[in-house]
Order: structure tokens, then C-alpha cells, then sequence
């Protein structure tokens, strides 16, 4: 594999425009969405137990669980959850222990029990919803620690033995007439909230609207005044990316990420550097852009240089 992370996309799965708010059919819950870790990812908020408290999951198209944290997670002691908060079962009337054993299977790892509480999504109270309730995780995270809410739509691997996915279990439960949703993400700036809706395939209020799983990305290239300044086509397994809301990147060669950071005046940065420091001038738009060929080239995402800068207010916690 020769592909590297490269830098935060800018809304990348909005392939629709907003029309006027619709009434929700029985079965469908519309959820807003809001920016978090930095702008990195998007997060939704829940109430878990009874009395609800309120909690932020980071909305994840590619994950198979959905948990919240514990405050005993001693991650979250360190302030790591402060911005999307954690849940305590001993102060919920309706909080059930159901099984140990539980894994979110995503990069830090994390585990517990499994639990059974209400939940609140969108205005609604759901009795007896089934959940991982992490107790602690077996790898450091590296930045502020949501829980999350996996969409798939249907958990396929052996950690469907302990919990499933947001979706499956909502479905399963009989609160979702489809075993299906639609996320808008707007163009980025918040001219647009970003929304979720479970239960249809398509989001009320939103036409064409989608989120793409796995995609086939043929090539890339850095387009300055109309012009290829570096073009560089993928092969074999490259080609393969997985482009979801938990991973909001675009993935590219070495030698468009050299073109792209010589572009912004990075002349020393290295593929895993992590966020990047910028001049500001950078957030002027221009004809400049970054171009994905997907498929057989028959689809083109044009994306602004200018939206690949954006403003953080990340607090590294020691």
C-alpha cells in the first residue's frame, strides 16, 4: 500500500441541497448533527437513562457497535469526555446489566459491559435499548474520547454476539420502520446544519442526499489554474477507500501529499504529522483545487483548497 492519510475532507458526503422541512412519518427520527473533535467528525446528542442524561456519540457509517462511557473510564477522569460527557447506570432507575465482554472495535480499543437503559433520540423516549458501556480502553486516544454510534446496517462480525449497530438495533427493536438512514452534512461552514435520519432511506427535507461506504478512488490530482500540477492514478488495492463520517479523509500518494503540503507552504512535512499548522492566507478562495476520480473516472469531487484550512480549538490534554 502506498496511500497516506492526508488532510480533513470538507463535507465530502453532501451530494444534495436543503428544501423545506418536512413532517416525519411514524418510524423515522431526525437527529441534528454538530461539529466535534476539532471539526473532525460529527456528533449527535442523546439522552440514556431516566432521568436522561445527556450525551454526544460520534456518528461512524463504518462502525458495527454503538456505546457510551462510563465516568470511571480513566480516560474520562483526565477530562478526555468532557466535551460529549459520560453516563452513569447507578443513577438511572431504568439501567439493566445484560452481559460483559463488550469491544467498540475501533482504533482505541475500548471495553466494558453491555447495558440495557432508555434512551432519548430525537424527541423520543426508547425503553430498553441495548448498548456497550465502556469501562476503559486498551490503547491511549489521542484526542478528545466520544463514544460511538455505529450505522451499519447490519453488524456482521463476531462482536455481534455482545451488542449491534445503532441501526440494527433500532430496527430489531421495532422503532424504525426501515432498517435504513440518510445523513446531510451540509457544505461545511454551517450555512446548513448537518442532520441524521433513521428509519428511511432518504432524509426528509433533502433531495439525492447519501452517504457512500466503500468507494473505488482511480485518481487524484492537484489542479492549480485550471491546470494538473501533479496527477497520479491508483492501482491494486489503492484503489479501495473507505469513505465514511468516522473517517473524514481524503487518502492519497506520496506524491500528491507533497505537492498538496509544498503547496501550503510546508516544506518539511512529514504523511503522519497530524494536524498542521497554516497560514491563515490559505483560507482565500481560489480556482485551486483537489480533484478524486472515482469508478472508471465517471465521477469527479472537486474540492477548494481554501476548505482544507479550518480552525480548531483542540486542547491537547496531558
Amino acid at each position: 500500500m502506498r496511500s497516506v492519510i492526508l488532510l480533513p475532507g470538507s463535507g465530502l458526503f453532501v451530494l444534495a441541497r436543503a428544501q423545506a422541512p418536512t413532517k416525519l412519518p411514524v418510524g423515522v427520527y431526525e437527529m441534528p448533527l454538530r461539529r466535534i473533535n476539532g471539526n473532525d467528525a460529527y456528533g449527535m446528542d442523546i439522552g440514556v437513562g431516566t432521568p436522561p442524561q445527556k450525551v454526544t456519540l460520534l456518528v461512524d457509517t463504518g462502525s458495527n457497535t454503538y456505546s457510551v462511557e462510563s465516568p470511571n473510564d480513566v480516560y474520562c477522569q483526565q477530562g478526555m469526555c468532557k466535551e460529549t460527557g459520560t453516563y452513569d447506570n447507578k443513577t438511572s432507575s431504568t439501567s439493566k446489566y445484560i452481559n460483559s465482554g463488550f469491544n467498540n472495535v475501533v482504533s482505541s480499543l475500548g471495553y466494558g459491559d453491555v447495558l440495557s437503559d432508555t434512551l432519548t433520540v430525537g424527541g423520543s423516549s426508547l425503553p430498553d435499548m441495548e448498548f456497550g458501556y465502556m469501562q476503559g480502553h486498551s490503547r491511549n486516544p489521542s484526542r478528545p474520547l466520544p463514544a460511538i454510534a455505529g450505522l451499519s446496517l447490519q453488524c456482521a462480525n463476531g462482536t455481534c454476539d455482545n451488542t449491534q449497530s445503532f441501526t440494527q438495533a433500532l430496527y430489531e427493536k421495532g422503532y424504525i420502520r426501515k432498517r435504513a438512514y440518510s445523513v446531510f452534512l451540509g457544505p461545511g461552514d454551517g450555512s446548513v446544519p448537518a442532520q441524521l435520519v433513521m428509519g428511511g432511506g432518504q432524509a426528509p427535507g433533502f433531495r439525492d442526499g447519501g452517504v457512500i461506504g466503500q468507494v473505488v478512488l482511480s485518481g487524484i490530482s492537484l489542479r492549480q489554474g485550471g491546470r494538473a500540477n501533479v496527477d497520479d492514478t491508483y492501482e491494486g488495492d489503492d484503489k479501495k477507500v473507505l469513505w465514511d463520517t468516522g473517517s473524514p479523509w481524503w487518502y492519497a500518494p506520496v506524491l500528491v501529499f507533497r505537492s498538496v503540503t509544498q503547496y501550503f507552504g510546508l516544506a518539511d512535512a512529514e504523511p503522519y504529522d497530524g494536524r498542521l499548522e497554516v497560514d491563515c492566507k490559505y483560507r482565500e478562495v481560489t480556482d485551486d483545487k483537489l480533484v478524486g476520480a472515482y469508478g472508471d473516472r465517471e465521477m469527479t469531487v472537486k474540492v477548494s483548497m481554501a476548505k482544507y484550512i479550518t480552525e480548531t480549538d483542540v486542547v491537547p490534554i496531558a
